[in-house]
């Protein structure tokens, strides 16, 4: 349990960093994708790497792409993308990572609020909560057996994205 923070890190550095969006047109080298995502070399084989043995990539003497998975659900413009979920996870990650600090104050972290100043935080976090929404609303909605044959009038309460 420990250690799960490993693997989540490589899944939310790739996306943070581009790297899926960099292999979306097939195999390409880690120079290519550190040209590509104006990073180094080294640091983006490693990454790279590790994603490989994530099960994320494909690997192929010195060449990555992505496997079919996370071509259909983590590209940015993919139908049914989960990319901006998987940042808005990125967000929380880096809020967990200061649990202990909120602990030993008892207030809202300061960080926190910086991060929330950023111009496109609300944003992101909404369309993040719209994603995750989307694949399980259909059968939220088959569950509640609504009633037919008359309008309904529903309202979203906290989510603000009505997916």
């Amino acid at each position: 349990m420990a250690q799960g923070f490993r693997q989540a890190q490589v899944l939310l550095t790739c996306v943070e960093l581009g790297i899926l969006e960099a292999l979306k047109d097939g195999a390409t080298t880690a120079g290519q994708v550190a040209a590509a995502i104006d990073a180094d070399t080294c640091g983006t084989e490693l990454l790279l790497n590790g994603a490989a043995a994530l099960g994320l990539l494909d690997k192929s003497t010195d060449h990555f792409s992505n496997i079919p998975l996370v071509s259909a659900c983590l590209l940015p413009d993919a139908p049914g993308s989960m990319a901006r979920s998987v940042q808005l996870q990125a967000a929380f990650y880096k809020r967990w990572g200061r649990l202990a600090d909120a602990v030993r104050s008892g207030q809202r972290l300061e960080a926190d609020r910086r991060d929330e100043q950023a111009d496109d935080w609300v944003r992101n976090f909404v369309y993040g909560l719209a994603d995750m929404a989307q694949p399980v609303a259909p059968f939220v909605a088959e569950a509640l057996d609504l009633p037919t044959g008359r309008p309904l009038r529903v309202i979203d309460v906290g989510g603000c994205h009505a997916a």
